[in-house]
């Protein structure tokens, strides 16, 4: 009922929030670039939806819009009480992809389910309940105990409502995710595949339950973690074997200790990769690329086209469909085809769009003939387009090798004439067709109908990744084992990697060009140069968070190595009884300083009758004997007192079971806590993440934190083992017999 009543919140506020963030997008699309409040309407609608296509256009139209807009966020700030957030219900940071409420969103949830995200009330009520030395040690226990509980229900509805809020406002279905027969399958954003076993955590993952309508399962506890890097520094020798590790040799050395050392292939590599062509829209570059792929389709040669998301593939594909060109999906919605689809894609006419191919290890294997049947197709495609009359055709080849393949096939028609032509600084070898005398003039000039000839895979990124090993890993799907094969990243301006940037783009400075149908893109070393400095900034940003999160996660994995190799020692120890008595003297300690925190120099006489009711009610041990002794003289005695009773148990039901008892009521608690551990440490990562104090500051604030973290569970462990030791009923245990009993069944039934 709570989930329900939260859902239905949630959905309503970004509802409402979408009503005003198109809105903005009016404002910001119809709005000249050059007035007074469009930087401010800019900003505003970052906040409001980053992902807005609206923003991706205005970017692509005013390269200085995104780094104005996030200029004006820093200086005036995204609190509630900025203009850029006013009636604004929730905002999203668009450079840590995160999301937080508003003042108006708190009161848009608590005006539909109450009261919420205030504890300050109960806070203050629970100071008070601890203040009162009037009333029993019990009764104060009983009213702490509801307090925090339900002081830790709201904290829980918070974080619920916040879940949910992530899910509706970050995840994308189809993106970050996708509905199966009734259940969430997480995607992998590298390489494309669903990932079955793996969930969000902390609610989120029944959150997108919950929003897709399916079954909300219960949250799976973490037991343990490790990093990527952790788990290889497991081994003693490591090595690997990948077609892109040059690019990342300073992170194999700094973060592996690792030389990558370059393999000469066994082939020389003969695949022509062309440079990235930028057009100006996203509808003119859908559009060159499906005339790239039926130019392809035409002649036969097989293409393989990379696209990010589900949602671009099935774009093209729904284009591709009109264009009647018949082709194959390869995408986490239907992966189970995936080896029937790759066995095919090498084939003749083959068109096959794949989500994220880059990194699926796949190889493309050629159908034999493939190449012979594509020359005769281009020799059917320029005998049909002079048969149309278009007048000569040029054709563009990649090599002098294909040049030369192609002419001695178009020689050998008759009444065609070819001849080859004049190499140019920027382009590659051509030869022109004519079924006319061709005159050296016409050799001269390009006017020509120009076609491209390549032979092999032709491989079409449709978007940049952040990662420039990404894009390669997807060039390399073509041209493999010497093959012949071509590549091209065919990108607009309003792509987000594009369009989400700083500054003036450098390939400004290219000449635009235009293609067959009239669409102008840029094409050229300024291209390169401008996309190669952003993927290469992005790049080094995530290598220096892979860094601190390999810092954070080597703090936490040596206090998991910690801790198991700790309650290793709780199975091979010879009697752990004997372990319990320094429990016991710690805990004697701890129990005394937290009721006589200054050594009972002030109000001593109050101070040891809680003391004294405290190991009474909890210990069933009386104390009053002990007034008057000093700190120190009373947690000796108190741990004195504490062993006799362990010896009388131990009397009575045996020295072995009441050791097998004490492991298994430790093991117990110990992993109980160790989860709530886990859940507190990955709390913390984000506390320090989000205080805003720099990299290596975040990382040594975490170190302290955390180990101060670690020590206290180590003491909260021994507290709490021991209450609950002093508190199983011993007494029903019965005495051993002979032989001996298994203890476990017996007190598995007593603490059911």
């Amino acid at each position: 009922r709570g989930l329900k009543k939260a859902l239905a919140a949630i959905e309503s506020l970004v509802n409402r929030q979408k009503e005003q963030a198109r809105e903005l997008e009016a404002g910001v699309c119809s709005g000249p670039a050059n007035s007074k409040d469009f930087p401010l309407l800019v900003a505003r609608l970052l906040l409001a939806n980053p992902d807005s296509d609206c923003l991706g256009k205005s970017f692509a139209a005013n390269p200085k819009a995104y780094g104005r807009a996030l200029a004006l966020i820093d200086e005036e700030g995204d609190e509630s009480d900025s203009r850029l957030t006013a009636d604004l219900l929730y905002i999203v940071d668009p450079r840590e992809e995160s999301v937080r409420l508003t003042d108006e969103g708190h009161k848009h949830i608590e005006e539909m389910i109450g009261p919420v995200f205030d504890t300050s009330p109960l806070e203050r009520e629970l100071d008070a309940v601890q203040s009162r030395g009037e009333i029993g040690v019990r009764q104060r226990k009983r009213l702490d105990a509801r307090l925090r509980r339900r002081i830790d229900a709201q904290y829980g509805r918070m974080n619920q409502l916040n879940q949910l809020l992530k899910a509706f406002v970050l995840l994308q279905r189809d993106v970050d995710y996708l509905v199966d027969d009734g259940k969430i399958v997480l995607i992998d954003e590298l390489t494309g595949r669903t990932l079955p076993d793996n969930i969000y955590s902390r609610g989120l993952h029944a959150a997108l339950q919950a929003k897709e309508r399916v079954t909300v399962e219960p949250e799976r506890e973490t037991l343990a973690q490790i990093s990527v890097q952790g788990f290889i520094k497991q081994y003693s020798t490591v090595s690997g074997l990948t077609g892109t590790a040059m690019d990342a040799r300073d992170e194999f050395s700094s973060r592996f200790g690792l030389t990558v050392v370059r393999v000469p292939s066994t082939r020389n590599r003969i695949r022509s990769d062309f440079g990235t062509r930028i057009y100006q829209t996203n509808d003119d570059k859908l559009a060159a690329i499906v005339d790239e792929i039926a130019l392809c389709h035409r002649v036969g040669r097989p293409v393989l086209a990379g696209t990010l998301t589900i949602e671009q593939s099935r774009c093209i594909s729904d284009m591709l469909n009109d264009a009647g060109i018949p082709h194959n999906l390869l995408n986490a919605a239907n992966d189970a085809t995936e080896a029937r689809i790759i066995r095919n894609a090498g084939s003749f006419g083959a068109v096959t769009l794949a989500t994220n191919v880059a990194g699926r290890g796949t190889d493309i294997a050629l159908q034999p003939d493939l190449n012979d049947r594509v020359v005769q197709g281009y020799v059917d495609l320029v005998q049909h387009l002079l048969g149309e009359g278009s007048g000569p055709v040029r054709l563009d080849c990649s090599t002098m090798d294909e040049r030369e393949l192609i002419s001695a096939a178009l020689s050998g028609i008759d009444r065609l004439n070819v001849a080859d032509m004049p190499e140019a600084d920027d382009a590659g070898p051509s030869l022109i067709a004519s079924g006319d005398a061709i005159d050296p003039g016409i050799a001269k000039n390009r006017t020509a109908t120009s076609v491209e000839f390549g032979l092999g895979l032709h491989v079409i990124g449709t978007e940049l990744n952040q990662s420039s090993r990404i894009d390669r890993q997807l060039r390399g799907r073509s041209g493999r084992q010497g093959a012949p094969g071509t590549t091209r990243f065919i990108v607009s301006m309003e792509d987000h990697l594009l369009a989400y940037r700083r500054g003036e783009a450098s390939y400004v400075g290219d000449a635009p060009k235009t293609d067959a149908a009239d669409r102008t893109y840029f094409e050229g070393g300024g291209v390169q140069r401008h996309v190669l400095g952003v993927q290469g900034h992005l790049s080094d940003d995530e290598a220096a968070q892979r860094g601190t999160l390999g810092e954070y996660m080597r703090i936490q994995e040596g206090q998991t190595a910690a801790h198991y190799k700790a309650r290793q020692r709780v199975f091979q120890v010879d009697s752990f009884h004997r372990m319990c008595e320094g429990y016991v003297s710690d805990f004697a300690g701890r129990l005394i300083g937290e009721f006589l925190p200054d050594g009972g120099v002030s109000g001593y006489l109050r101070q040891f009758r809680q003391l004294s009711e405290e190991v009474r009610t909890e210990f069933d041990i009386d104390i009053r004997h002990l007034e008057g002794l000093g700190a120190v003289h009373l947690a000796n005695e108190l741990r004195d007192l504490m062993l006799d009773t362990l010896d009388d148990a131990a009397e009575h039901v045996g020295e072995d079971r009441l050791d097998a008892l004490e492991r298994q009521l430790y093991l117990q608690t110990s992993d109980e806590h160790w989860r709530g551990h886990i859940g507190n440490m990955h709390e913390l990562i984000l506390s320090v993440s989000f205080a805003g104090h720099g990299i290596k500051h975040a990382a040594a604030e975490y170190a302290v934190l955390g180990h101060e973290a670690y020590e206290s569970l180590k003491d909260d462990v021994v507290d709490d083992f021991i209450r609950r030791l002093f508190r199983f009923p011993l007494n029903d245990l019965n005495p051993p017999a002979e032989p001996v009993q298994a203890l476990d069944d017996e007190v598995a039934r007593i603490l059911a």
